[in-house]
């Protein structure tokens, strides 16, 4: 509906901090405020919390500018961070706009960044919307409310405020101001809900001041440490006035609050003498020297922090040092501030904090000071925002216990979007408003996923659990495991250990899947230990006897050599050679070995290409060509295509020729099926057997006809390991046939020769 007015809270609501609402009327679009929320306890690693941008972004051509109500980092905190994604005008008053572009010089973006200084009283026009800014009472200067004229009516934001008639520099709310910008009345009032559990009224910064004169007076002998935060100037201008007033020189330490007093001091919030401000470590009598110091919040890396641990590099806290927390407790940081209190304790200081004095106001109006509010603007609608969830309900039932209707107040949540035509109010669809992480320098990198890891380290610890796999993901080796922060080294051995087994029995019967190991060793851990730690599991591919096989074949050729042929690079070229009664055995890749008798007698490796017969007979060897009775050692093929015996030397699966026998890796995976072991050796005894009857009446035959000129040349004495022919591998016999020997087409004369 282009009529309609839609208000959009995409942070703030819920919560305390990162402050930003969104104003859309048609084409056009406001922001209020843009900024950061600090991380809660159990964000580890998390600097900052920021609000989700992309509804923005995705409109930023609708964009007309983005109007700021004060300079607390709440509200301004997360500007360098959307301005690197939109380009807009940003307004504000004078200590405002200064505040953010320091910010923005520090991000390196004050170069695309345009700012606009506004007055008090000034009205600007933003495409549809028309702002008024009207002055009020908060813990900084040049805090500012908007009256936003929209064409269904005007909207009241009233930022960060209080009702403080006596505030520090003569800054009041000005609710008159405020009536008379809205002469028709106020469509919908978003206001400010901190303080909506306190009864009354906030008190006076002025009591805040004599609680502070008094304690000067009573601190003669020693320093006075004084931590606030960085960006209250209203306090830090009440502070240096006591200090000149008791003769005390001030110190600063801290670089925020050293950057927010030189902008102070440079737009005139802050006036002093030059010479009232020395260095922190300047040579002044203790009980002459004021220290202005960061850290109320307990932040751990703050200047008093650091002083309470000892490690801050100039002020060390002894005896005699008064140390004055003037800052309220933000919610979720009471145990970093209770720490910080006992160490300061501990080292003989004389601290003073909230409950002890009234040495801090808040700076938000209570419930008084918001009725009052309410009163004053008479809204139709009301939207509670700028608090968490219980003080937004109990702002809208304040409202209702007053007399505005139920219906007309609108708890809404981060990301909620609000419609009304100025008649009739009504939600539509929420858009995109998550908590945006920022750790260092990864912006909305980690998530939810990452924080809940976090907090299991910090609870559990965590497993690293390193699988050795071969190549095709089967577990071989030894399973490593690396504990950290999860159990005593003595008492983790035996448990890792016993992981260790049920790593290998459950996963080492097939390959193995990451996440099964994961999920498995989490179970374990838990069953074991009902503790949850972190597993991280990583499989490694190590060479090992299960790899992938080689390649390397073997060829027979001519006058009883052989010839090998590498096709393909060879994996595991590892083997052992042994020597039997009439032969050689290798080791096959299943680990087993094979016996290959009778002379000549070789470790090969049959052709994985084709068959013996195939091959050409002069075909050139790789690794040279044997001679007369010495083996040639090779592999035999992980995988041989002819189905022959392991051991047999034949790609095309028949026996050796001449009677002799090739003894290789013996194939573990034959297509075969593979005989038993036992039948293979006897089989090979017998074959043995008969080769060397064969041989022997071969000889006796010879002898015989011994003169004759065709006659063949009886063999020479055999050796321990016999010598045999080798027939031509165009001639093979068939599968399962002895070879007479000598009788190969391509080689008439016997090997031993």
């Amino acid at each position: 509906m282009t009529n309609a007015l839609k208000i959009i809270p995409l942070s703030g609501l819920g919560e305390i901090g990162k402050n930003m609402t969104v104003l859309e009327f048609g084409r056009d679009m406001l922001i209020v405020d843009c900024g950061v929320k600090f991380p809660d306890d159990d964000m580890y690693g998390i600097d900052l919390v920021l609000p989700q941008f992309d509804y923005v972004v995705q409109n930023r051509a609708h964009l007309r500018g983005i109007v700021l109500t004060h300079g607390h980092l709440d509200h301004i905190g997360g500007l360098s961070y959307l301005l690197r994604q939109v380009s807009t005008t940003v307004y504000g008053t004078a200590l405002t706009i200064g505040m953010v572009k320091r910010q923005l010089q520090e991000a390196n973006a004050l170069g695309s960044s345009r700012l606009q200084i506004l007055q008090d009283n000034e009205r600007f026009t933003l495409g549809a919307f028309k702002i008024n800014p009207f002055p009020v009472a908060h813990s900084i200067p040049g805090s500012v409310g908007l009256v936003i004229d929209t064409p269904v009516g005007a909207v009241v934001h009233t930022g960060d405020y209080k009702l403080d008639e006596t505030p520090t520099g003569g800054r009041t709310t000005d609710l008159k101001r405020l009536r008379a910008l809205t002469p028709k009345g106020v469509l919908a009032l978003l206001g400010d809900s901190t303080n909506a559990d306190k009864p009354g009224t906030t008190p006076t910064e002025q009591l805040v001041a004599h609680e502070l004169d008094r304690l000067f007076a009573e601190a003669r002998h020693g320093r006075i440490i004084i931590a606030t935060f960085g960006s209250l100037l209203a306090r830090l201008r009440e502070v240096m006035a006591l200090a000149l007033k008791h003769g005390r020189k001030v110190a600063l330490t801290g670089r925020s609050l050293e950057q927010n007093v030189d902008l102070a001091r440079e737009l005139g919030y802050i006036k002093v003498p030059d010479n009232l401000i020395v260095p922190v470590d300047a040579n002044v009598p203790d009980d002459r020297l004021l220290i202005l110091s960061t850290g109320s919040q307990g932040e751990p890396r703050s200047a008093l922090n650091r002083m309470a641990t000892g490690q801050h590099r100039q002020v060390q806290v002894k005896h005699g040092d008064t140390i004055i927390v003037s800052g309220g407790t933000i919610p979720g940081n009471e145990g970093d501030v209770s720490r910080m209190l006992d160490r300061l304790f501990e080292r003989g200081a004389n601290v003073i904090y909230g409950r002890l004095a009234n040495v801090h106001v808040s700076g938000h109006g209570s419930r008084d000071e918001m009725l009052a509010m309410l009163k004053a603007t008479k809204p139709k609608f009301l939207i509670p925002v700028h608090g968490e969830v219980r003080h937004l309900h109990l702002h809208a039932r304040l409202a209702e216990a007053h007399g505005m209707r139920s219906d007309h107040v609108f708890i809404l949540e981060n990301g909620s979007v609000l419609a009304t035509d100025g008649k009739r109010a009504w939600r539509e669809q929420p858009v995109p408003a998550n908590d945006v992480l920022v750790d260092g320098r990864l912006i909305g990198e980690i998530g939810e996923s990452e924080m809940r890891d976090r907090q299991r380290l910090s609870e559990d610890g965590f497993i690293v659990a390193m699988i050795p796999v071969n190549a095709n993901g089967q577990l071989v080796g030894e399973p490593q495991l690396i504990s950290r922060g999860f159990l005593p080294a003595g008492r983790a051995a035996d448990l890792l250990a016993a992981a260790r087994n049920e790593i290998r029995r459950q996963h080492g019967n097939g390959p193995v899947r990451q996440e099964a190991v994961q999920t498995s060793l989490q179970d374990f851990f838990f069953r074991e230990t009902q503790s949850r730690p972190v597993v991280l599991t990583s499989l490694a591919q190590v060479s090992g006897a299960a790899a992938q096989p080689s390649h390397a074949v073997v060829a027979q050729t001519g006058r009883g050599g052989q010839r090998r042929t590498q096709e393909g690079q060879a994996n595991q070229r590892r083997g052992q050679e042994g020597r039997g009664s009439a032969g050689q055995a290798g080791r096959g890749n299943d680990g087993r070995s094979g016996a290959g008798a009778g002379a000549g007698a070789h470790k090969g490796r049959p052709n994985s290409e084709r068959p013996n017969s195939e091959r050409s007979h002069n075909e050139r060897p790789t690794s040279g060509r044997t001679t007369s009775g010495r083996p040639e050692s090779g592999r035999a093929n992980a995988n041989p295509p002819g189905g022959g015996r392991p051991g047999s030397g034949n790609a095309a699966g028949g026996r050796p020729s001449g009677g002799g026998s090739q003894s290789g890796r013996t194939n573990a995976n034959s297509p075969s099926g593979g005989r038993p072991k036992q039948e293979r050796a006897q089989e090979r005894a017998q074959e043995r057997a008969q080769e060397r009857a064969q041989n022997e009446q071969s000889n006796r035959n010879r002898a015989n006809v011994k003169g004759n000129a065709n006659a063949q040349k009886p063999n020479k004495p055999a050796r321990k390991n016999q010598d045999q022919p080798k027939a031509e591998p165009g001639n093979q016999p068939a599968s399962g046939q002895p070879q007479t020997p000598g009788r190969g087409r391509g080689n008439r004369r016997p090997s031993g020769r």
